[in-house]
Formats: C-alpha cells, structure tokens, sequence
C-alpha cells in the first residue's frame, strides 16, 4: 500500500471516530425541548386557563397587537395601546431608565364570566424603574362589558406569577370618576386589570 493511500485511509478513520463522538455526546448540550429535559427555567406558556383562574370562564380572547417605544431617561415617553378600540397608555417619566431602553407591550382582552379582562405582557422581562411608570386604561374597557349592569366601585391590578401561576394584587383604584383607571408599575411583569374580584 502506498503511503498516500495509507495517509488517506487514516485520515477516514479519524474523521470517523470524531464524527462519532460527537454524535453520541451531543456536543455536550441537551436539547431544552428533549423529552428527558429537566430545564425549568423556560417561560411556561400564558393563555385563558391562567385568567379563569382569577376571573371565571373565559368567553373569548383577542389581541391588540405587539407596540413599542424607545424610553430615554432624559424624557417622559408614552407608549399608546388599544385593544377593542379602548385606549390605554404607559407612561415612562423621565428618570425612570438609567440608559435608553427599548420597551414593548402586548395587550390582550378576555371576556370572562365576571367581565371584561386585561392582560399586559410588558418587556423587557425584569425590568425595575427608578420611579414608578403609570399605566393608564379607559373605565369604559370595563364597564362595556359587565354584565351585571352596576357601576363598578374599584378596579384592581394584579401581577401574574409565573412560579407560582397565580395573581398577585397589586393595587386598587377605586377613584373611577374621571373615566380612567390608573396605576403605577414599578418593574415588568405580566399585569392584569379587572374590574370585580372573586
């Protein structure tokens, strides 16, 4: 055998046995989505079953569309949202970011057995303000949809944990007579808004 025949067949060989290894161990990494993946640290997935759980029966569900805004910590930014046509808006203060930010929101409806639901899904995840933002949301997103035909006397925001899966309460607003409710945020989370408690 000549030695280039010889040199060729080892070099085969080698690239064999690596390709072996490597198919065995994976490169070292477990898919986090493998049946066998004990990983808990991915985000578990947030639909109606986690709103009945504070609310009652979910009816049905929308979406009011992904937006965005820039916050600089020198301005007070605004980031403007509406979901069935009610307007509601977060307000970041100036100095509430260290360094500009770019933030987003998701806000979705569920109609509920106990009324009209809204869930804000802020980013980014963990964000903390130095001062609190404001998220404001028209009263008439809530009373549209009672179904019990009284004024509601409060409204109340909550904060969805996702270690536990349940609601936190935040804060109550219970001064209803200028149309808007309104609250403050402190760090991002995912934020509902209901007026009625179970």
């Amino acid at each position: 055998m000549s030695k280039r025949n010889k040199i060729l067949i080892q070099g085969i060989v080698l690239i064999a046995i690596i390709s072996a290894v490597l198919l065995i161990n994976g490169c070292g990494k477990q898919s986090p989505l493998s049946p066998t993946s004990n990983n808990t640290d991915m985000k578990q997935a947030f639909g109606p079953d986690n709103v009945e759980t504070q609310w009652g029966r979910v009816f049905s569900m929308g979406s009011g569309g992904l937006a965005g805004i820039s916050a600089d910590p020198n301005s007070t930014d605004t980031l403007d949202t509406s979901v069935l046509g009610y307007e509601s808006e977060f307000i970041v203060p100036a100095g509430a970011v260290d360094a500009q930010v770019q933030i987003t929101c998701t806000p979705q409806n569920y109609f509920t057995q106990y009324g009209m639901v809204y869930v804000y899904d802020f980013g980014p995840d963990g964000l903390t303000f130095n001062q609190p933002a404001i998220l404001t949301l028209d009263l008439d997103a809530l009373e549209d949809y009672n179904p019990t035909d009284t004024d509601f006397n409060r409204v109340e925001l909550r904060l969805y944990d996702e270690a536990s899966r349940t609601w936190q309460l935040i804060e109550v607003d219970t001064d209803l007579s200028d149309g808007v409710v309104e609250f403050e945020i402190d760090h991002f989370s995912r934020y509902g808004i209901g007026g009625r408690t179970l």
